[in-house]
């Protein structure tokens, strides 16, 4: 609702804007040659305001993303050999049971810790979705 209503203030201003400066101004980009009414121009330079901090973003999303991504395989490699040598340890045991002469080998199970349930998003439309509004 808050979006909405900052789309609609948004509208209304540049409507002011278009009433306000309707004279033209001239813009030269590499070497051709427009005359556009003002309002026109600031809006474009808004809009190419918003491109460009919407690209730098991306790239700082990514580069978190690719962050990210290496750090959780990292954490299942380690639990991976957490689960091997929790294993080699019950070999082990009961090796040294054997070697004891016990004739019951005592019988425990193996506690493996599962991970916790990733509350994370998948994907980029996830994360979107599940940022926090400003």
């Amino acid at each position: 609702m808050l979006s909405l209503i900052l789309i609609v203030l948004f509208g209304i201003g540049l409507a002011f804007l278009a009433t306000q400066n309707t004279a033209l101004g001239t813009v030269n980009v590499l070497g051709y040659v427009w005359t556009l009414p003002i309002y026109m121009i600031v809006f474009g330079a808004l809009l190419i305001g918003f491109f460009v901090s919407w690209i730098v973003s991306s790239i700082s999303t990514l580069g978190a993303w690719s962050s990210l991504h290496g750090k959780e395989r990292k954490i299942h490699e380690s639990q991976a050999t957490v689960a091997q040598l929790q294993s080699r340890i019950r070999e082990l045991e009961l090796e040294n049971a054997k070697l004891q002469g016990h004739k019951e080998i005592p019988q425990k199970e193996a506690v493996v810790e599962k991970p916790a349930a990733e509350s994370k998003p998948h994907g980029f439309l996830d994360r979107l979705k599940r940022s926090p509004a400003y």
